[in-house]
C-alpha cells in the first residue's frame, strides 16, 4: 500500500503550481480545492451540502436519541473538504436532529499511538 501524506502532497503541488504560475500556464483543480494557489477554477461537489445530505439521510435511518460518531481518519493536516463536510453534518443536526448526540474523534494514522489504539480494538 502506498501512502502520500497531505503535507508531502501539498508541498509537491505548491512547487508544481508555482512553476505553472511562472510560465503563465492556467490550471484548474478537480475534486480537491487547495486554498492559496492560483487555480482559475475548481470542479467538484459542495462538501458542506454533501455533509448536510449525509446527516439528513442518517437522521431518517437511526432511532431517536442515537449517538452519532464523526470519525475523522487521516494525518495531522485536515483537508478543507473534510472540514466543510463535517460542518454540513453538524449544521443539519443542530437544526433538525438535536435529539441525537454527536461525538467527534480524530484518528491520526501517521501517529504510532493512534495505530496502537486501533489495533487493540
Amino acid at each position: 500500500m502506498a501512502y502520500c501524506s497531505h503535507r508531502y502532497f501539498a508541498r509537491k503541488l505548491w512547487n508544481f503550481t508555482h512553476e505553472l504560475d511562472k510560465k503563465q500556464v492556467p490550471f484548474v483543480f478537480i475534486d480537491s480545492n487547495i486554498n492559496g494557489l492560483n487555480n482559475i477554477s475548481y470542479l467538484g461537489q459542495n462538501s458542506f451540502q454533501s455533509g448536510f445530505l449525509a446527516a439528513r439521510l442518517l437522521h431518517y435511518a437511526i432511532p431517536a436519541r442515537s449517538i452519532v460518531l464523526i470519525l475523522r481518519i487521516g494525518g495531522p493536516e485536515i483537508s478543507n473538504q473534510s472540514l466543510n463536510r463535517e460542518d454540513g453534518i453538524r449544521n443539519f443536526f443542530e437544526k433538525y436532529g438535536n435529539e441525537h448526540i454527536l461525538q467527534h474523534v480524530d484518528m491520526d494514522i501517521t501517529s504510532p499511538k493512534s495505530l496502537e489504539r486501533l489495533n487493540h480494538h
